[in-house]
């Protein structure tokens, strides 16, 4: 278990110093567009996947207000500038237990609009998870940018054995 979670460990710190945004299949031709991550966390208070584009100031209070409504006190929300940025959030819905996570791995301009990959991570065999309900989420900041929004989904399992 602890050369599991050193493993893990080491992982993670590669991903810090790497292009973590990058998924696979994009390429150097599209890069990811920058963004940063507002709140993520395992429990909220929306219990069906739900991704939703936020452009203006009292839609993103009401969705801050469902993705905290766990927690107590609940935290008011960071001020963003809407004439200058967009956020998207990312819900996964509940899960029966932890191990789950959902975030934006990309974002790809293309010639239709903003890709928005979606990255959901799943607990495979042998993986050790916490018996509780979860429901995982994510909040992101990125340049305002008035094209479509397109959401792609990509589910990666863990291996834990």
């Amino acid at each position: 278990m602890i050369h599991h979670l050193l493993r893990l460990g080491v992982a993670g710190a590669a991903c810090l110093m790497t292009a973590c945004a990058a998924t696979p299949g994009d390429s150097a031709a599209s890069p990811s567009a920058p963004f940063e991550v507002v709140l993520s966390g395992r429990h909220s208070g929306v219990y069906k996947q739900y991704f939703t584009v936020i452009r203006d100031s009292e839609t993103f209070v009401a969705v801050w207000r469902r993705a905290t409504a766990r927690q107590y006190p609940q935290p008011a929300p960071p001020e963003i500038d809407f004439s200058r940025s967009m956020v998207i959030a990312v819900f996964l819905g509940e899960r029966r237990s932890g191990g789950y996570q959902i975030g934006v791995g990309a974002l790809t301009p293309s010639p239709g609009g903003l890709r928005v990959t979606v990255r959901e991570t799943r607990p495979g065999a042998g993986c050790n998870t916490t018996q509780a309900l979860t429901e995982p989420f994510e909040i992101i900041k990125t340049a305002t940018d008035a094209a479509p929004v397109h959401f792609q989904k990509q589910v990666v399992t863990n291996s834990c054995d």
